[in-house]
């Protein structure tokens, strides 16, 4: 966990540099091509403005002048000298429509693209970042309440009480890493997405400035003005995606099954066909924890794994390196029970036919407030990631391998004898089965 919080000071702050500049980028090129616009504007402007005046002094004179001119003695300079200003108009009529259609070509497609990018990075990037900070910020808090639960566990057995289940907390935690790592990938991809489409934005500007300035110098130098030299180069300043190679990754995360006694596959009777029958349905896990807790997990996406005679089932602590390749979802709870605390622990056999039957005294339900105990205190943890539903204090399952069933029996029956104090001292002389 220290690990991955370093990691993620450190990406999370490349990744706010990169939104930054990123941003800055668009910035600057869309005021790049406001400033282009509004000197083409600002000369189309002025030589209309221009050509606009000349035209109203010219009547003006013309009108003044015309009443008392002579014929005979200035008609045909006053002809000369009018019909030359008029000229001057239409030239200045002309260099307004030269200004004008010097206005760079999709310069209005080119700012809706950029204006599209701006968007998404106030509004995608930006939310992916939150999204990627909520995530911390929620495995971090699922890391202290594990460590919490660790604290209390290891108390209890030095106590010799009914410890809670550290490694369901733990569970939480890895689903909550998971999805902050997941959030992280979603961030940094959508940066790198917007990197690439503002190169190819840039890249499409510069050709866009070559015309531009193109065009610029020759009105300019038809309009009468003096540009000898030739317009700069336009500058790139393209962002070096390649920063996220050198940044610090996340160490993989250990096992998983350092408090798991055993993981088994198993099935289970759940609904089938359209008539409201049930049927054993397979791909759901078993695990049988350390301190003596059995919980069933299955996802419905599991219904259609390989056939249970062809699953693998491991046990034991040799082989739980190997039982922690399919990471388990706190959601897919859907049994959980403290053998110690079992008043109901059956475990049969019917030719090739393994099944188990195990379960505590249910709980009435009352608000979480006022539950104590160890019953209490795990259902309020759990309804936290299951306030939709309750979870069963009742374990119903069918293995598969004779061998495993046989030492499921064996660590259950275990738990069972250990927990005589335990229900002495919750459930006085309550009777269980066995």
């Amino acid at each position: 966990e220290e690990a991955r919080t370093q990691v993620h000071a450190a990406r999370r702050s490349t990744a706010e540099h990169m939104l930054h500049r990123l941003q800055l980028h668009v910035q600057n090129g869309f005021g790049a091509l406001d400033a282009w616009l509004a000197i083409v504007d600002m000369h189309q402007r002025l030589e209309e403005a221009s050509a606009q005046a000349l035209a109203r002094g010219l009547t003006e004179i013309e009108d003044r002048w015309r009443p008392i001119r002579l014929g005979g003695s200035d008609s045909e300079a006053a002809a000369w000298l009018l019909a030359a200003e008029r000229a001057q108009y239409a030239g200045l009529a002309a260099h307004a429509r030269q200004w004008s259609a010097a206005r760079p070509s999709d310069v209005d497609g080119l700012k809706g693209r950029q204006q599209a990018l701006a968007a998404a990075l106030a509004g995608e990037c930006v939310a992916s970042i939150r999204t990627w900070d909520a995530a911390h910020n929620a495995a971090e808090q699922a890391w202290r309440e594990h460590s919490e639960r660790l604290d209390v566990a290891g108390r209890a057995v030095e106590e010799e009480r009914a410890p809670p289940d550290s490694w369901l907390s733990e569970v939480r935690y890895r689903e909550q890493a998971r999805k902050h790592l997941g959030y992280q990938g979603s961030a940094e991809t959508s940066l790198i997405q917007a990197a690439t489409t503002l190169a190819a934005l840039e890249a499409e500007r510069s050709r866009l400035w070559d015309s531009f300035a193109a065009s610029y110098r020759e009105v300019g130098c038809a309009t009468g003005g003096a540009h000898p030299q030739l317009a700069a180069s336009f500058g790139h300043h393209e962002l070096d995606t390649s920063c996220w190679s050198s940044q610090p990754e996340v160490p993989d995360m250990p096992s998983a099954s350092g408090a798991v006694l055993m993981r088994v596959s198993v099935s289970i009777l759940a609904p089938s066909g359209i008539f409201g029958g049930t049927a054993w349905k397979q791909g759901a896990k078993l695990i049988l924890t350390l301190h003596g807790y059995l919980h069933l997990f299955f996802s419905e996406s599991a219904g259609n794994q390989a056939p249970l005679a062809n699953e693998d089932t491991k046990t034991g602590a040799a082989t739980l390196a190997e039982c922690t390749d399919e990471e388990l979802a706190e959601a897919d709870l859907k049994a959980s029970v403290f053998v110690p605390m079992a008043t109901k622990c059956l475990f049969l056999r019917k030719g090739k036919e393994f099944t188990l039957d195990v379960a505590e005294a249910e709980v009435p339900e009352q608000p979480a407030a006022v539950q104590t105990g160890r019953g209490g205190a795990l259902l309020r943890w759990i309804g936290r990631g299951n306030e939709d539903r309750p979870i069963s204090r009742r374990v119903s399952a069918r293995v598969v391998d004779a061998d495993v069933f046989a030492e499921l029996e064996k660590r259950s029956h275990e738990f069972l004898r250990r927990g005589q104090k335990f229900r002495a001292a919750t459930q006085g002389d309550a009777k269980y089965h066995i």
